[in-house]
């Protein structure tokens, strides 16, 4: 609900700035609803191998490799799914598109890193 206020909260104000709404912004006002932060939960050792042993399974060969990057360095999947190898130096991997925007670099093990190199 609080995303959907600022969405349209948004579209008003580009209306207003572009002159094609002349009123106030009517969710100017409205508070948002306090929510309480979620807790975070984590995969146990044994999940994490299960979600290995089905990546593994999978027929897609980079699933295997994209999990155990996302796992390894806690980066969204799409951060992990879309390094190359220029983003990797020696035990260390940089994620050029954050959600933030800003480059990111994680150490990881040699192992991994001789892995996915």
């Amino acid at each position: 609900m609080n995303h959907e206020h600022t969405y349209l909260s948004t579209v008003f104000n580009e209306l207003i700035r572009q002159g094609e709404w002349t009123h106030p912004n009517p969710l100017k006002n409205p508070r948002k609803f306090k929510l309480d932060e979620q807790e975070l939960a984590f995969l146990s050792q044994e999940q994490i191998g299960l979600l290995l042993d089905e990546c593994k399974a999978s027929s897609n060969p980079s699933l295997y490799h994209v999990t155990r990057l996302a796992l390894a360095t806690g980066a969204r999947w799409s951060e992990a799914e879309g390094v190359t190898r220029s983003n990797f130096t020696p035990h260390r991997v940089t994620y050029n598109y954050t959600k933030s925007g800003k480059f990111r670099s994680v150490p990881i093990s040699k192992e991994l890193y001789d892995e996915l190199i």
